[in-house]
């Protein structure tokens, strides 16, 4: 893919049938996980790209080969990812899997605030200076108390945004 590697300058969302597991946990029945080839191109497409999963409520998986018994697999080959601008411009992005009704696949459901974020401030920078102040590590510990539920990206980037509204 020829836009792996780059920096896109802008929010940007992947969302659909990626076909393909990224690790055992995303996969039931069938053959054991093995990370191939594809697993690995993905994963570097991913990483490269500096795009984080989002994350999902519902079914674990979002597609079953519908067969029977032993036969039947069960796979997270859908999903969604975004880069941190996306993520910042749309903070409280919900992804949902829907069931699945006439598809081998389940329907992806973005549920996206109404009101996007317009906040672009500059990531956040450590400064040397904030150890000097008293009762910060209570603070910052206070501000890791958050949220849960989302992938470990989008779990990091909230956690971050707890921790500059309480210092900054």
């Amino acid at each position: 893919m020829a836009v792996a590697g780059m920096d896109f300058g802008y929010p940007m969302l992947l969302i659909g049938d990626f076909n393909v597991i990224t690790d055992s946990t995303e996969k039931r029945g069938g053959r054991g996980f093995n990370a191939d080839i594809e697993v690995r191109e993905f994963r570097n497409f991913v990483n490269s790209s500096s795009l984080i999963d989002l994350g999902f409520s519902g079914s674990a998986f979002t597609w079953c080969n519908n067969r029977f018994g032993h036969a039947r697999v069960w796979e997270r080959l859908d999903r969604a990812l975004a880069n941190d601008g996306w993520i910042n411009y749309f903070p409280d992005s919900i992804v949902t899997h829907l069931p699945r009704i006439g598809s081998d696949h389940c329907p992806l459901l973005l549920q996206v605030s109404s009101q996007p974020s317009r906040n672009r401030r500059s990531p956040l920078r450590f400064h040397k200076f904030w150890l000097s102040i008293e009762g910060i590590q209570h603070v910052v510990r206070r501000a890791w108390c958050g949220p849960s539920g989302a992938s470990h990206g989008v779990r990091l980037l909230k956690l971050l945004r707890n921790t500059r509204q309480v210092i900054v």
